[in-house]
């Protein structure tokens, strides 16, 4: 990491986004209230430095003034690195790129960011590079609300991704006693480091699952001759939930309670080896989906015996799967067979895997199944017949296998 200081003087200089302004170099910062509230000699030196450092780089006083008061100061400097710089507007942004500017905003939107104002100057040439990406999608057949469901995939990822990160970087590089120009100048070196590595990475990552989700496809002879792609797919689903996670909720902090989430995910995407894939984790539960149902079944047992081997504070799993048709959709799975494993995930008892006749009847050689009284099931009609499934080697907990 590079020094931020040397002989007690700022390092790192502001990122080149646009020229200071006019006449900004004999701010006073005092008498525009950018000090109020600042206690002691050094956290006020510190703020005036970094105010400083801001202001020769461009800021104006009102975005200045808007950070004090939103308690963001520290971290003005780390988004103006990763922001880049501002040239264009959105009106000029689909001229450069020819799409028009009302699509532009719809993809703003599905990617979750707010639109900008009119004339505000935040699109960079990084963006302009990536509209021409945009217009390529379009160019070669894709329809707009295709292209928009896609966006909306992408969005919540990125989101989830950029989250972490910051989470990350936040509780690393956050030291004791930090004053607001200490943490502001770090921040920034730390994305000034780490933002021209994240676009090849994040490439990288993107061909790697391309690569296996193009692998696994297949498209049959009815598809080839209507030209068209089924709609729902034959699949095993799977659930594996947390036991006791609300009510653990309400005895343990928030903050471990999200760790316990995470090494859910850890846990499961462990498990999720090809032909197996992990859909996604929702707080609670971790949800995994194959066209094999005897794959699913064993990352499943798997996941629930992982979780028996963690320390005593970590929730056992109780888990349910079921097979049948379900619709694909932006890397979600769709349907009655989706709530039917969920249902069954629910009557399942902590470090168990129920599942349905049709799971049983498909799954391979190597597991023993018993029978569960008939379930109903909410939302599901009729009675559901379910079987307790183990590893063929495991010895049987209880001799009729039922479930209370």
């Amino acid at each position: 990491m590079r020094s931020r200081r040397s002989s007690g003087t700022l390092r790192a200089s502001p990122p080149e986004r646009r020229g200071p302004v006019a006449g900004q170099d004999a701010v006073d910062f005092e008498g525009e209230g950018l000090l109020d509230g600042v206690e002691g000699d050094e956290a006020r030196a510190a703020r005036r430095e970094l105010l400083v450092h801001l202001s020769e780089g461009g800021v104006s006083v009102e975005e200045l003034r808007k950070a004090v008061e939103q308690d963001r100061l520290a971290l003005l400097p780390a988004e103006r690195v990763i922001a880049g710089e501002g040239r264009y507007t959105l009106t000029e942004l689909a001229e450069r790129s020819e799409i028009d500017e009302e699509f532009l905003r719809s993809v703003l939107l599905a990617l979750g960011i707010p639109r900008p104002a009119e004339d505000a100057r935040g699109v960079s040439d990084q963006d302009v590079e990536a509209a021409a990406t945009l217009k390529a999608f379009r160019d070669v057949g894709l329809p707009d609300e295709r292209i928009l469901e896609v966006t909306r995939v992408i969005g919540r990822g990125m989101s989830a991704s950029a989250e972490a990160v910051i989470d990350v970087v936040g509780e690393v590089f956050l030291k004791p006693g930090d004053t607001e120009r200490d943490l502001g100048l770090r921040y920034a070196d730390v994305a000034a480091e780490l933002a021209p590595r994240t676009g090849p990475l994040l490439e990288a990552i993107w061909r790697l699952h391309m690569h296996h989700r193009v692998r696994e496809g297949v498209v049959s002879h009815a598809e080839r001759e209507s030209g068209q792609l089924e709609g729902a797919r034959e699949v095993a689903v799977g659930f594996a939930d947390l036991t006791g996670f609300t009510r653990l909720g309400e005895k343990v902090s928030t903050q471990e309670v999200g760790r316990l989430a995470g090494r859910l995910s850890s846990l499961a995407g462990e498990v999720a080896d090809p032909p197996v894939r992990l859909v996604k984790t929702i707080g609670d539960a971790a949800m995994l989906a194959s066209y094999n149902a005897g794959a699913l079944l064993d990352a499943v047992e798997r996941l629930v015996a992982s979780a028996d081997d963690q320390d005593e504070d970590f929730p056992r799993l109780h888990a349910g799967l079921a097979f049948g048709p379900a619709l694909p959709r932006a890397g979600d799975w769709y349907g009655n067979t989706v709530n039917l494993a969920s249902r069954v995930a629910d009557q399942a008892r902590p470090g168990t895997v129920l599942v349905t006749s049709e799971v049983r009847e498909r799954a391979e050689e190597g597991f023993a199944f018993s029978a569960v009284s008939p379930k109903r099931l909410k939302g599901i009609r009729g009675s559901v017949r379910l079987y307790r499934a183990r590893r063929a080697s495991e010895e049987a907990d209880d001799e009729d296998g039922s479930e209370p």
